[in-house]
């Protein structure tokens, strides 16, 4: 986290990373701490208030993106009223998703009589090439269809395929989807 400290008066601190990627239907939640007793707080978006929200945390939707940080006040008392800003946290949407498939265990080719193919990362990538590592939020939230040869494999709709029969040979892709986004495997 970033910490900010306001001429020892009274410190704000960051909570969430400096870039947060959020997928259609997995709103996130921005948040800022503080040492202050009795603070106020009031949320910023590209620069400006951000209606009704002044609490310490806000959630996001994938139609908020932006540049955001809190305004955290503090005013009465023998000083006029202070405030700190948190540090900026970048908010943005992926332009797309990214897939990696790879071999559950060890396989040797010729050698094994059965293979599992599974889905071993998924990356959100912004319009500019950066990729974030969203496998953890999003591995079961995708619907899936495996594909042999370019066609659909019959009921094979998971993040994960057993072949057991060497009449499977060929070439495995995966076509993923969520909401208005949707990726294709290596």
């Amino acid at each position: 986290p970033v910490t900010i400290t306001n001429a020892g008066d009274f410190t704000v601190s960051r909570d969430n990373p400096e870039t947060v990627v959020v997928i259609p239907g997995q709103p996130q939640t921005l948040s800022v701490s503080t040492d202050a007793a009795g603070a106020t707080y009031q949320w910023y978006r590209d620069g400006s208030p951000v209606a009704g929200a002044t609490a310490n945390s806000l959630e996001v939707t994938e139609t908020e993106t932006g540049v955001y940080f809190a305004r955290v006040s503090l005013s009465g008392g023998a000083c006029t009223s202070s405030f700190v800003d948190s540090g900026p946290t970048s908010v943005v949407a992926p332009a797309s998703l990214e897939l990696d498939i790879a071999y559950n265990g060890a396989y040797s080719a010729c050698e094994n009589t059965s293979v599992v193919l599974e889905v071993s990362g998924i990356r959100a990538l912004d319009g500019s090439g950066n990729s974030t590592d969203v496998t953890a939020d999003l591995l079961g939230a995708l619907t899936y269809q495996w594909r042999l040869d370019g066609t659909p494999v019959s009921g094979a709709t998971s993040s994960s395929i057993s072949l057991t029969d060497i009449g499977e040979n060929g070439a495995y892709t995966l076509d993923a989807a969520i909401s208005a986004y949707s990726a294709e495997s290596n």
